[in-house]
């Protein structure tokens, strides 16, 4: 049996740690696992189409409510915002549960896979967060495209 806490645990020992705002943001995380979705955000439509899935379990990068200073707080100052009002009622209702991965994903690979979709060299500095690159000088519209 997987539980959402092994899956999270999976997700600590392959990144560099979690920050503050990471783990297990809603549900139960001794719960079986039966499906997972990832996603960039818990949005309702991401919600909806977990519990269509049949999954449990979401792994997603940004926070589940808003403002993001909801986050470490008292959710009850930001229920009458109709957007976590609805996430946080659909999650209950299909029992899903929700893990945050946010700083540690883009340690891990947010940042370096974002910078081969742009087609960027191997930086010439790779620090942390931090990456530099030798590029010819251009654009950001020419960049983009």
């Amino acid at each position: 049996m997987v539980r959402a806490l092994d899956i999270w645990r999976f997700i600590e020992r392959l990144s560099p740690g979690p920050g503050p705002d990471e783990g297990v943001r809603f549900g139960d995380p001794e719960a079986e696992v039966r499906g997972v979705l990832v996603a960039w955000m818990a949005t309702v439509k991401a919600i909806k189409r977990a519990a269509e899935e049949g999954c449990n379990l979401m792994v997603v990068h940004e926070a589940l409510l808003l403002p993001y200073s909801a986050e470490g707080g008292d959710w009850s100052r930001f229920l009458h915002w109709t957007a976590n009002r609805r996430r946080l009622e659909l999650l209950a209702k299909h029992g899903i549960t929700v893990i945050r991965a946010h700083g540690m994903l883009d340690r891990l690979c947010v940042l370096d896979d974002f910078d081969r979709a742009l087609g960027l060299p191997e930086p010439a500095v790779r620090e942390g967060y931090v990456r530099i690159y030798d590029v010819p000088e251009t654009t950001v519209g020419a960049l983009a495209e």
